[in-house]
């Protein structure tokens, strides 16, 4: 006999969750996901903080060093000279940045999970072993 209050299974809605994947996140944060709540929120993987603010939002509302410096840990200093230099650069320059800073899908074989990282990234994020990253347009494709 099946239960029709049975809570183990969450009726999920036609949702549409707009991840705002064309405008990135600070590197040092990642955009999760709830799969029981269906929920996004968003980790800094230097502290382990997790908000449900989604931090490009709180950047573009308020000064860019007042957010940083009140909300991120005073640690993560690389953010702070990454803002400042980004918004002393110009427009030109700023559109080169962008390029560079692009999101890509990466892949690690010792913990078995996927992630959207920097193209520089190398490590990761979660174990620290050599990832392998799908799409990079560059000539320095990992083996």
């Amino acid at each position: 006999m099946v239960d029709e209050n049975d809570h183990d299974h969450i009726l999920m809605e036609d949702k549409t969750l707009d991840l705002n994947s064309h405008i990135s996140i600070p590197s040092y944060m990642e955009q999760c996901l709830d799969l029981k709540t269906g929920e996004i929120y968003y980790m800094n993987s230097t502290n382990g903080m997790r908000v449900k603010e989604d931090p490009r939002k709180l950047v573009s509302s308020k000064n860019a060093d007042e957010f940083s410096g009140s909300v991120f840990s005073e640690e993560d200093s690389s953010y702070h000279e990454s803002e400042e230099s980004s918004s002393e650069s110009s427009p030109s320059s700023g559109e080169n940045q962008k390029e560079e800073d692009g999101l890509v899908v990466a892949g690690c074989k010792a913990c078995f999970m996927y992630f959207m990282v920097p193209k520089f990234l190398e490590d990761c994020p979660k174990c620290a072993s050599h990832l392998l990253h799908f799409g990079r347009s560059d000539h320095s494709a990992s083996p």
